[in-house]
This record gives C-alpha cells, sequence and structure tokens, in this order.
C-alpha cells in the first residue's frame, strides 16, 4: 500500500508540509525573538537617556540654587547679622527669619529641590518655612565632620533632620554642601 504513487504522493505532500512550517516557525520565532530584544534594548536606551537627562536638569537646579543663595546680598546681612554681637536676640531672630523666607522663596522656583538649609559652627540652622534652629547635634554628625574637613560636598542618599522636621519625610535625599560665599561649581564635583 505505501508502494502506491497515491501513498508516496501523500507521504512526500505530508513530510514537505511538516518541514516547511517547522522550519517556518523556527524563522518566525527567531526573527520575533530578535525584534522584541531590540525594542527591549532601545527602550532601555531611551530611558537611561531621559534618567541622565533628568539627572542633568536636577543638577543644573542645584548649582542654580546654592548660587543663589550662598552668593546672594541677603545671605551676607544674614552672616553678618548672625555674627555680630552687637545685636540682641530678637534682632538676631528677625535676621534668621528674614534668612528663612528668602530661603522659602528661593526653593520654591526649584521643582527638583525640597529644602535648603543654612548651618552655622555655634550649632544653629536656618531653613525654610521659618525653622530656625539651634541644635547642636549636627555638629556630631559624619556628614559635617567630613564637610569641614574639606572633602565632602555631596552626600549619598540619607535621612535629613531638616527634611524631618519641615516635612515629617523620612524618604532619602541626596545633598550637597557648600561654604557660604565661597560657591564654585566646579569645587562641588559631580555625583
Amino acid at each position: 500500500m505505501f508502494y502506491s504513487l497515491r501513498s508516496r504522493l501523500i507521504a512526500i505532500f505530508v513530510l514537505l508540509f511538516v518541514l516547511s512550517f517547522g522550519a517556518l516557525s523556527v524563522l518566525i520565532f527567531n526573527e520575533s525573538r530578535s525584534i522584541v530584544r531590540s525594542y527591549i534594548e532601545s527602550s532601555a536606551l531611551e530611558k537611561m537617556d531621559e534618567y541622565g537627562s533628568y539627572i542633568n536638569m536636577v543638577q543644573t537646579q542645584i548649582y542654580d540654587l546654592a548660587s543663589l543663595v550662598f552668593n546672594s546680598d541677603q545671605t551676607d546681612e544674614w552672616d553678618n547679622a548672625a555674627s555680630d554681637p552687637q545685636l540682641t536676640e530678637g534682632e538676631k531672630m528677625l535676621a534668621h527669619i528674614k534668612m528663612s523666607k528668602f530661603l522659602s522663596q528661593t526653593t520654591n522656583s526649584y521643582s527638583s529641590i525640597s529644602s535648603v538649609a543654612v548651618y552655622r559652627r555655634e550649632g544653629l540652622w536656618v531653613s525654610m518655612n521659618n525653622q530656625v534652629v539651634r541644635d547642636h547635634s549636627f555638629l556630631g554628625q559624619d556628614w559635617y565632620r567630613q564637610f569641614r574637613s574639606g572633602n565632602a560636598r555631596w552626600l549619598p542618599a540619607h535621612t535629613d533632620d531638616v527634611e524631618l522636621r519641615i516635612r515629617g519625610s523620612d524618604h532619602p535625599v541626596v545633598s550637597m554642601l557648600m561654604p557660604i560665599g565661597a560657591f564654585e561649581p566646579a569645587a562641588a564635583g559631580t555625583f
């Protein structure tokens, strides 16, 4: 029966059909896998480019704000008032409140910056939203010691006392530290 022409033609037709369908399935599978891989790779590269652009934008905002705050006349006036032994505590507190309002106004112009604080060696820090705090605890923290030794300008992700107090947020933040009146973007480096 297998030797009949009809049986041979059916067997050859089935064999050709199965082989061609199998070969076509393998080709389509391999081609679709390479297409999906290229889409995933291009999508990942696009997202990495977007993230890089975002980081550059945030870094530019940080440098702009730091330059504005640290080189402003308002900051110089506040520093002079806070250092003046002739002024009363009430006059110094008024200068601190003015500085806090200045920090609030400048920070509101930058969407990626959550807060700004100015620290003094005697344990005082002034931040946005009328935050004037005398707390010496930051003087003993690692970030402050590293900053004072001149090595640290960028702090990696950490929880920040200012953020905890102002927003009640314990989300990690990245901080840039610069001495007042000596802002140089080149000295800050990149993170």
